[in-house]
């Protein structure tokens, strides 16, 4: 399986990590803004540097493309790599809005590729004990949930931190409370689950 990843920051180069060692997979072709990080990126990987997104995309020996780009990007990429007929794999939030996670949606029925957002959190051991725990009823009922997680805050010039570029519900923010995010959410949401 060939994969195609754009965006070599910090969760490209998690990506890179984790495909790397996978059977049967290869990143084959890297994109970045910055030539330089794709370059040494691809230079780990023995990967292609495409300066161009759409010249990677339109590589017919690509079979995913994992979008690892900041997420106010995300629905420019991932719809173009949905429309080229690529199945996708995209770093979690999958938008900024339902609606345009629904146009995501849409395009990769359409396109008939799959679309997956990484909500990794969910598959760990400890997290699925849990679940499992909740699920069989060993557990007791929830009366109320705290959840936060331990990572380092992004740098002072990084977009994770401009207001303008924040996941939206509609046209209000959504409020997380300290230390919570996205993983949390879909893992409380699978949990807690009926």
């Amino acid at each position: 399986m060939n994969i195609g990843l754009i965006g070599c920051g910090a969760m490209g180069s998690v990506y890179a990590d984790r495909l790397a060692w996978m059977n049967g997979v290869r990143v084959t072709a890297v994109c970045h803004p910055e030539r330089a990080k794709a370059a040494r990126l691809a230079e780990l990987l023995h990967a292609g540097v495409h300066e161009s997104y759409g010249e990677m995309i339109a590589r017919p020996d690509l079979d995913i493309v994992c979008v690892t780009l900041p997420t106010y990007l995300h629905k420019e990429y991932v719809l173009q790599a949905l429309n080229a007929g690529k199945h996708v794999i995209c770093e979690k939030p999958l938008a900024l809005t339902e609606a345009d996670c629904l146009e995501l949606i849409e395009a990769s029925r359409k396109n008939k590729v799959r679309l997956c957002v990484a909500h990794v959190v969910r598959f760990f051991p400890e997290y699925r004990d849990a679940r499992t725990l909740m699920r069989a009823g060993k557990a007791g009922s929830v009366a109320s949930v705290r959840a936060a997680r331990a990572s380092l805050m992004p740098t002072e010039n990084s977009w994770f931190l401009d207001k303008r570029k924040k996941l939206t519900a509609g046209h209000k923010k959504i409020r997380f409370t300290k230390g919570a995010n996205s993983a949390e959410i879909d893992y409380l949401d699978v949990m807690l689950k009926p």
